[in-house]
């Protein structure tokens, strides 16, 4: 059963940085949606240090497959 509290606080979250993927977390079962909505979260922010430009390529991860 999904926790009501983070509900309110990734809901949101969410919302506001993909409206087309939070609507379709209704087609999940709800009990994977916090998860599969974290994993998402999870790829956004990954993405976004991936392609700043403040860190210069090849410092950004060092664990990163060359």
């Amino acid at each position: 059963m999904p926790d009501p509290a983070r509900a309110v606080l990734l809901g949101p979250l969410l919302k506001s940085v993909s409206r087309s993927f939070y609507i379709t977390l209704r087609v999940l079962p709800v009990g994977m949606r916090d998860q599969i909505g974290l994993a998402y979260l999870l790829a956004r922010a990954t993405d976004t240090i991936a392609d700043a430009s403040l860190i210069p390529p090849g410092h950004s991860c060092p664990f990163a497959i060359k």
